[in-house]
């Protein structure tokens, strides 16, 4: 299996934003944590995949919540406070000790135990999506992402909003 491992790096957010990244690698929730409310802020990283076989990793750690996945292109790029998903998106969850793998039209609880880091392997070429457990080295999920649009798909994170703990992507 050949591919490429991308250097992925997020934007700068918003004053006014719930989230925060740091030196384009890494997001923290800085909203409110004692409401007990799930919020999901989102960041999407800068590259935009159209082709080819890219992979990189994202370090989860002990954070409570989060999502990990990608997106197409949304309607608010750079909007704060917004998910900042497009129309078709799939990803990894945690939330409230549950994973599960969710996408625009379906939503997975998986059996699994939680990751301390994710490893994303996007074939384009193939329409395939896959997370991988790195310590485990085991498959955690795959998406066929047939007949969706050929258009890119953007990195997507988000820190959730039940901790302040980091979301890195590494290296």
């Amino acid at each position: 299996m050949f591919y490429v491992v991308v250097a992925v790096t997020l934007p700068v957010m918003p004053e006014i934003s719930s989230i925060k990244t740091i030196n384009g690698k890494r997001v923290r929730f800085i909203g409110d944590v004692d409401d007990g409310t799930e919020e999901w802020p989102g960041v999407l990283g800068e590259q935009e995949f159209h082709t080819g076989r890219q992979y990189w990793e994202v370090e989860v750690g002990e954070k409570q919540s989060w999502r990990i996945g990608i997106s197409s292109k949304p309607v608010a790029h750079g909007e704060a406070n917004r998910e900042m998903l497009g129309e078709s998106y799939w990803m990894l969850q945690l939330q409230d000790e549950e994973l599960s793998a969710r996408s625009a039209e379906e939503v997975i609880t998986l059996q699994k135990e939680k990751p301390w880091k994710i490893g994303v392997y996007l074939n384009f070429d193939d329409k395939d999506l896959s997370f991988y457990n790195t310590e485990t080295k085991t498959e955690i999920h795959s998406f066929a992402l047939t007949g969706q649009s050929t258009s890119g798909f953007y990195p997507y994170l988000s820190p959730g909003s039940m901790d302040r703990d980091l979301l890195t992507i590494l290296p």
